[in-house]
């Protein structure tokens, strides 16, 4: 991992967020891209008189991003860390997806706050358009969570794995680095008289080879609540998921629209794509 791009509007969430990468960071030696963004509308009046004076609302908020970013590099543990702030007046969703791709940025940190729910906080948020246009994998932080080794893994899957090497060797890293060498694989079967599909077993073993798995299958109708009961009583401390097309995280988190799933803004979330 080299580069990974943490988007910050200067909350408490942002700095959550900061943290997470910047301690991955540690383990890597990777490059954190610290963006913050200006709208096109901030700094202009309605009537647009002030339009001349938008660079100098942008330097203002450049300023405030050097001092929101010296005061992480400030930090005793995370002082031998290259942090690069970089402010751009821009769409936010379309912004940071363009920013990841032309840094070839591994990994984009963003926080998260599950305030409207996780339909709000995915579906109709930035982090939500950010997973919807954007192919680099991103990992979801909630405001609370905080770096650690002893976190338990765990992929929610329907066993349609198309995701490249490269998210794979990604996936792979990020175990490494929380100390994990292996991942429980959650499958829910929302049909009680499904079972356990062999062949689906021994596929998903040979695209995740050098990870030890154990698979886990759920009978239940929905599979959010069902999901959320495994986190609960199994002690997992952070997520992952594949998205595409008619994905199975869009069920996670569509489901949880009325299950209120809480656990989502408690865990760590890696989305990687297809």
């Amino acid at each position: 991992m080299k580069k990974i791009l943490v988007p910050t509007d200067f909350s408490k969430c942002a700095g959550s967020a900061m943290k997470y990468a910047l301690d991955m960071a540690k383990e890597t030696g990777a490059e954190i891209i610290s963006l913050h963004l200006v709208s096109p509308y901030e700094g202009v009046d309605v009537d647009g008189s002030g339009l001349l004076w938008i660079k100098e609302y942008q330097e203002a908020k450049a300023k405030s991003l050097v001092n929101w970013t010296n005061k992480f590099h400030r930090m005793p543990a995370y002082k031998s860390l290259k942090i690069k702030p970089v402010c751009n007046i821009g769409f936010t969703v379309t912004e940071i997806a363009e920013m990841a791709k032309e840094e070839n940025v591994d990994l984009i940190v963003m926080g998260t706050t599950g305030a409207s729910g996780v339909e709000g906080m995915l579906f109709g948020s930035i982090a939500g358009g950010v997973i919807s246009v954007s192919k680099t994998p991103t990992l979801l932080i909630p405001q609370n969570a905080k770096f650690n080794k002893s976190y338990s893994f765990a992929l929610a899957t329907d066993f349609k794995i198309d995701c490249g090497k490269e998210s794979i060797i990604l996936l792979k890293e990020i175990l490494k680095i929380h100390n994990q060498p292996s991942l429980k694989v959650i499958n829910v079967l929302t049909d009680t008289n499904s079972k356990p599909n062999e062949k689906q077993e021994n596929e998903i073993s040979i695209k995740l080879k050098g990870i030890k798995l154990s698979m886990h299958y759920l009978h239940d109708k929905h599979i959010a609540n069902a999901i959320d009961n495994f986190i609960e009583t199994s002690g997992i401390g952070f997520l992952c998921a594949i998205s595409h097309k008619h994905s199975y995280i869009y069920k996670i988190f569509h489901s949880s629209i009325t299950k209120k799933l809480s656990f989502h803004v408690k865990t760590p979330l890696l989305v990687l794509f297809d």
